[in-house]
């Protein structure tokens, strides 16, 4: 959260009192890997591992370099023309977008990793901001139009569109305010630019600008109620949501984006997890910081004197929700890719931060057993009965079981992520390797590296002392 310093410290201590300097990590949970684009581009800087969307190949930084591997065969080797990585977002089949870190300057290339060419380079600049609520603000942030036709460049305070084709620009515009979040729309005609909140006295307000995705057209501008933070858009495009961790008070905003109008402000927290299908979302309440005129039926309203933090489970279309209890700690919470379980734990280690199972339909809380982990790196298997997570270690949880269980390697990997057929699980072991792990026979199949001597896989796959 961006508000002034005396605002950041009020929304701090009065809305989360427990919050260690105010690093905050509640709401929606944004730790899991996948196949195909994350938002605003894989971040190859800390060492995540971007898998293409048909599971073909993997890239990844090792050294000051981009290495290409083939999953399923043992094909690996340094991209040319490419140094000092940032990120990647993948584009058309065997095409990638990149953001470079050189000493005399950066760029945005567009690559084609069968030629092993640039497309197009041209140049940018890559800041690093200060750690806020927001999270590390690393600028600029990158995301591609669904068609894979247009790249929506965001700067600290504006924004180009470009045609992938051959690097020029559509169009570009200056804000008045830091962007905090960038949202390409389903129907690839729009994209949503959500800005820092500013403050009215103590009213804080949020303004989303819609832009067409064209050379031209006129932007919309939607102010909301609301402090900014990650905006949750429905399936359809048609529906966002806003609800910020920490704020003065609580609510999660509901704003149409189709008619370009802020509806209304719900009680609770977030951000919000959208279910797959948009039917269903989840946020939180702190019955600490609670404003009870936002509650259209007052028996919704939560004991003030049980756990301090509730689930929401909200049905989008009618805004009717239920609340789940689920104790003290700051809850971070996760929708299973079929939408039936959510997935909770914390940030700390109270013991009701520990990772906890709810069904959606009874509404039944199930803590797991088996060792006490969090789920800070995670990817979760296609039918949701599964995830890999790493905690100064490798683990499985079994959804159905509700059962963690430790997985025996000879490294403790740095990050994960997963082929989209669940075959393959990729381990980083230091900067410079990563290992390809069979996930039917359980052992490592090969490890791939930028340079020298490779360790063979026994070496990887003997228990731990």
């Amino acid at each position: 959260m961006m508000a002034s310093m005396k605002y950041a410290w009020i929304a701090c201590l009065s809305a989360l009192t427990l919050a260690a300097a105010c690093d905050l990590d509640g709401g929606l949970n944004q730790n899991e890997q996948g196949a195909g684009n994350q938002e605003d581009g894989t971040n190859l800087w800390d060492g995540d591992i971007a898998v293409d969307p048909s599971g073909a190949y993997f890239l990844t930084r090792s050294g000051d370099r981009l290495l290409y591997s083939e999953i399923a065969r043992d094909a690996t080797r340094m991209l040319k023309g490419l140094a000092n990585p940032e990120r990647v977002l993948f584009g058309a089949p065997g095409e990638i977008f990149v953001t470079e870190d050189y000493p005399k300057g950066d760029f945005l290339v567009a690559y084609d990793v069968v030629t092993e060419t640039p497309k197009w380079r041209r140049d940018i600049e890559i800041e690093r901001g200060p750690t806020t609520n927001h999270g590390h603000m690393t600028f600029p942030k990158i995301n591609l139009s669904n068609d894979a036709e247009t790249l929506v460049v965001a700067n600290p305070r504006s924004m180009e569109l470009i045609r992938t084709r051959d690097g020029e620009t559509i169009r570009s515009g200056e804000f008045s305010r830091l962007v905090v979040d960038v949202d390409v729309l389903p129907d690839d005609d729009r994209v949503v630019f959500t800005l820092d909140h500013e403050w009215d006295g103590d009213t804080p307000e949020t303004k989303l600008v819609v832009l067409p995705m064209a050379p031209s057209g006129d932007a919309t501008v939607i102010k909301v109620p609301n402090c900014s933070d990650e905006l949750a858009v429905s399936p359809d495009g048609d529906v966002a949501f806003l609800a910020p961790t920490t704020c003065q008070h609580d609510p999660i905003s509901v704003i149409d984006l189709d008619g370009g109008e802020f509806v209304r402000n719900l009680p609770g927290f977030g951000p919000v997890a959208l279910a797959p299908g948009g039917r269903m979302m989840v946020g939180f309440m702190d019955v600490e910081n609670l404003d009870e005129d936002l509650f259209d039926d007052p028996s919704k309203i939560p004991d003030r004197n049980g756990p301090r933090y509730h689930l929401m489970l909200i049905d989008t279309r009618t805004l009717d929700f239920d609340t789940v209890p689920v104790g003290d700690a700051l809850p971070r919470y996760a929708v299973t890719r079929d939408g039936k379980i959510v997935l909770v734990d914390a940030d700390d280690w109270f013991e009701d931060g520990r990772i906890r199972v709810l069904d959606v339909e009874t509404k039944t809380l199930e803590a797991v057993s088996g060792p006490d982990v969090r789920l800070e790196h995670w990817v979760q298997t296609s039918d949701s009965q599964r995830i890999y997570l790493l905690d100064a270690g490798l683990f499985t949880l079994s959804i159905p079981e509700r059962l963690v269980e430790s997985v025996a390697v000879a490294f403790t990997p740095q990050n994960l992520n997963l082929t989209p057929d669940d075959a393959f699980l990729l381990l980083r072991e230091n900067h410079d390797r990563v290992w390809v792990y069979d996930t039917v026979s359980g052992q490592m199949l090969r490890s791939v590296s930028g340079g020298g001597r490779a360790p063979t896989p026994d070496q990887a796959s003997k228990p731990l002392p």
